[in-house]
């Protein structure tokens, strides 16, 4: 091999490491800065969607139950409070999965990206769906929730308001 091709290797190696940061979900740290592609395949980035409210995301899968029960609840509640809250859907299940079309059927309003490669679930340290962060204004994890629970989405609106 010769030298201008290791160093070529060497280049492209160090670049991919570099741009592909560790990044770890902490609660009262900057969140971490999303992987995550829109339906139509433009590339989602954090700043993008978090402007002057907080924003409040969820991990869900087109296979669970919960999460499309908690999907409709935060609807309802976001219809009930439309200025409380911005929302992010992020689904999990591949880029092989027609996202668009089970949303549809579902009746998912709210904006919804796919994590095609897995990356945003590594950074926010997502185990199980659905999972949920609540992200300050200003970009700050603010709170995490794991499971769908009726009365904590509730309280989030209330203490949101506030």
């Amino acid at each position: 091999m010769n030298i201008n091709l290791k160093s070529l290797i060497f280049a492209v190696s160090y670049f991919l490491l570099s741009a592909c940061n560790e990044q770890q979900a902490t609660i009262g740290q900057p969140a971490p800065e999303l992987a995550a592609f829109s339906l139509s395949g433009e590339k989602i980035k954090l700043q993008d969607v978090v402007q002057h409210k907080p924003l409040f995301i969820t991990f869900w899968s087109e296979t669970c139950g919960g999460c499309i029960a908690e999907m409709l609840e935060l609807q309802r509640l976001q219809q009930i409070h439309p200025h409380t809250l911005d929302f992010l859907a992020i689904n999990i299940d591949g880029k092989e999965a027609d996202t668009a079309a089970v949303a549809q059927q579902r009746g998912i309003t709210l904006p919804v990206v796919k994590d095609q490669l897995g990356i945003t679930v590594e950074r926010y340290q997502v185990i199980g769906t659905p999972t949920s962060f609540l992200i300050s204004a200003d970009g700050i994890l603010q709170q995490k929730m794991e499971g769908f629970d009726h009365e904590s989405i509730e309280k989030l609106f209330e203490n949101a308001k506030n």
